[in-house]
């Protein structure tokens, strides 16, 4: 049993304990049913996507998205070169009027209450001390617009890596065995 739908059963087990979850002044209990079925019927897939806001100080100056990796348990952020660094990969020229870099990401994260509200903001430095990058790039560099940035330890968030997840193809047989033909 997976984490979610084991917290869908604690969750359904208390609103059955308090014995007035069927009756109509019983919101909390009714909020609990809610968010026990919500638990066991989000796909998991779906809390892979990890919205970002690109950062430089305080002031947002793009939106983007990315992904949760596991490596040998560390875990990385993977999105794409132009996110962290504000250049567009082809041109080389800066993607904002003003030629601000991001120095900082906000990862949107779901938060570990079941929610299901991106209400976990997690802030991740993009350079070190003495300004160097902190993301991993592949070695064709911006050629191949995908960094990888190492994440500390997050606690209080849902955390989904998609290469943790199951693989499965997602093509229906029917098109799955014409393919192979």
């Amino acid at each position: 049993m997976n984490q979610r739908v084991a917290h869908a059963v604690l969750l359904f087990c208390r609103a059955l304990r308090s014995r007035r979850f069927l009756r109509q002044e019983s919101l909390p209990a009714q909020k609990l049913m809610i968010e026990a079925t919500m638990a066991a019927l989000i796909d998991e897939y779906s809390l892979t996507a990890v919205p970002l806001e690109m950062r430089f100080g305080e002031t947002r100056l793009s939106t983007g998205t990315g992904f949760i990796w596991n490596n040998e348990n560390q875990l990385f952020l993977i999105t794409n070169w132009h996110n962290v660094t504000g250049i567009n990969p082809r041109t080389g020229e800066h993607l904002s009027k003003n030629a601000s870099e991001p120095d900082g990401i906000v990862m949107l994260l779901h938060a570990e209450d079941y929610r299901f509200e991106k209400s976990a903001q997690v802030q991740i430095s993009l350079r070190g001390r003495e300004g160097e990058p902190l993301w991993l790039e592949h070695p064709l560099g911006r050629k191949v617009d995908v960094i990888a940035l190492p994440l500390p330890s997050i606690s209080g968030a849902i955390l989904c890596p998609i290469n943790q997840l199951p693989q499965t193809d997602m093509l229906p047989d029917r098109y799955a065995n014409s393919s192979r033909a």
